[in-house]
């Protein structure tokens, strides 16, 4: 509850035109103690405010012009260091403030415009370097903004318009090299968007269509050479797919279709030899693969069903005879399994039940 101590008004000479000084008190320790006059019962601040936490502890001053809150006002830490200055004009923030640390440092500035920032608003982090510059048009942003890393080195640049994203945008890396440039909208990015290295090499290339990716995205190596090339159709990958090696031999090849693998899909040795070869349905494996050795010799081979191994396998010696042969159900060792040497004797036989090894015969050549 608010009571108003009329025994301690003072009449002081200073005070003209009827003013006089009030002091205030609210619940707990606080009071505020103002100029003013009385005018048909009623109190009218006029003149300099002061608001305490408690007797030694100011929280707030500023100046009163009619009851109205004018000119500046300042905000202060319980240490009595200033917190914020404002300016205000008929009981509204208008013209330059600022915000401090509780050490004292600077940490934002900008201007108000009828309650609402307007104009550039600059925050600095403690070490006093700069962190954000930011751009207000009555309240909302309109202009380029950029942040920086705690170094006072740009971070990021984005353009906007009207309080939305809508223009250039940049990004840096702590060196200062830049790492991404392209163009948002309120619909996200558009056109083109170039990923760079730090070393200033291109890293990526794709195509915005009203923030989703469209079209053929590139990506390469660190030393500049290029790396994959992937078709995307409404922000899925769609379309043919290609991997290369550094020094362009082709790595992998295959095609997805809303960001499934699908069809047959071929992986390469450095060489430019075949190294796997097999199919997809809905991203999972399916079908008959093929895995090679280097020299073009197969490995082994067996299908796939739902993504594991299902039905008969084989495995190769390099000089193609066979290894082993034995059949899984649905990625599951089942049923008699043999090993052979590459000479082709029968090495072991063993029997297998749902993955579980259940009877194994070791076997010499002379067997």
């Amino acid at each position: 509850m608010i009571r108003i101590l009329m025994s301690i008004i003072l009449f002081l000479p200073l005070l003209s035109h009827g003013q006089k000084l009030f002091v205030r008190h609210f619940d707990g320790e606080a009071f505020e103690r103002f100029e003013g006059v009385v005018a048909d019962g009623d109190t009218i601040k006029n003149g300099s405010y002061f608001y305490y936490k408690n007797p030694e502890t100011i929280y707030q001053s500023g100046t009163y012009r009619n009851d109205s809150m004018n000119g500046m006002w300042i905000v202060f830490y319980p240490s009595g260091r200033m917190k914020s200055t404002y300016q205000y004009q008929q009981n509204k923030k208008n013209g330059t403030f600022r915000h401090f640390y509780p050490t004292g440092t600077l940490y934002q500035e900008g201007s108000y415009k009828a309650d609402s920032l307007h104009g550039r608003l600059i925050t600095r982090n403690q070490k006093k370097n700069l962190a954000e510059i930011r751009h207000y048009n009555n309240g909302v942003k309109h202009g380029s903004d950029s942040v920086f890393y705690n170094n006072g080195t740009l971070q990021t640049i984005q353009k906007y318009c009207n309080g939305k994203q809508d223009g250039l945008y940049k990004a840096y890396y702590e060196s200062g090299k830049l790492n991404y440039q392209g163009k948002r909208t309120p619909q996200g990015f558009v056109d083109s968007l170039i990923v760079y290295y730090e070393n200033g090499n291109v890293k990526r290339k794709s195509f915005y269509k009203r923030g989703v990716l469209e079209g053929v995205a590139l990506s390469f190596y660190l030393t500049g050479e290029l790396q994959s090339k992937t078709e995307y159709h409404a922000d899925k990958r769609h379309g043919d797919y290609l991997n290369l090696y550094p020094d362009g031999r082709v790595a992998e090849t295959g095609t997805f279709v809303d960001d499934d693998r699908v069809g047959v899909w071929r992986a390469y040795y450095p060489n430019g030899s075949v190294y796997t070869m097999g199919g997809y349905s809905d991203n999972e494996l399916s079908g008959e693969w093929t895995v090679f050795y280097a020299d073009g010799t197969v490995k082994q081979s067996g299908k796939y069903k739902n993504g594991v191994s299902h039905g008969r396998w084989k495995y190769f010696h390099e000089n193609e005879s066979v290894a082993s042969i034995g059949a899984y159900y649905y990625g599951k060792q089942e049923g008699y399994w043999l090993w052979f040497s590459a000479e082709g004797a029968v090495l072991q036989k063993a029997m297998y039940v749902n993955g579980n090894l259940v009877k194994v015969q070791q076997l010499t050549v002379e067997e």
